[in-house]
């Protein structure tokens, strides 16, 4: 399983469960949170979101300037927020599912550029929307908070 990143102007970017699983957990962390809107987080874990302008540009700040730094080049974050340098090798836990997950620098980076250019509304789904279709789902959620998310506060992993 996957989720998309689509924008009004047709440009997706694909991030696989594993990654988005951890990218959506510091979202979920943040403090003060970083959306209020609890159908709209629901959406961003798997898919059935849309983020308006506002919305887009909160992410990309919160990813660019707090998780960003927290990810050394060529390392990935894991569910506690550690880092390791540790490929992943490909190891399906099934014992503790919170092992499978982690975010590598290099697709928080492609994330971050994503939503740097996307054009709003951007559709976080599980699939390939269909432009027009996507056309007639728009109903941004106006979400207020102001401010830059200063930490992210979970610990612990999911």
């Amino acid at each position: 399983m996957s989720v998309r990143l689509t924008d009004s102007a047709g440009q997706s970017l694909k991030v696989n469960a594993w990654n988005w699983g951890v990218l959506h957990y510091t979202i979920t962390c943040a403090q003060p949170p970083l959306f209020d809107d609890q159908d709209l987080l629901d959406g961003l874990r798997q898919g059935g979101a849309e983020l308006d302008e506002d919305q887009a540009r909160k992410l990309h700040r919160f990813l660019d300037e707090i998780v960003r730094p927290m990810i050394p080049v060529g390392h990935r974050m894991m569910v506690d927020f550690s880092t390791t340098s540790e490929p992943d090798d490909g190891t399906l836990y099934t014992d503790d599912l919170s092992g499978n997950y982690s975010l590598r620098q290099d697709v928080l980076l492609s994330v971050i550029d994503f939503l740097a250019t996307a054009q709003a509304p951007v559709q976080v789904s599980d699939k390939y929307p269909d432009l027009d279709q996507q056309r007639k789902m728009r109903n941004p959620r106006d979400v207020a908070n102001p401010g830059l998310v200063l930490r992210i506060a979970c610990r612990g992993g999911f």
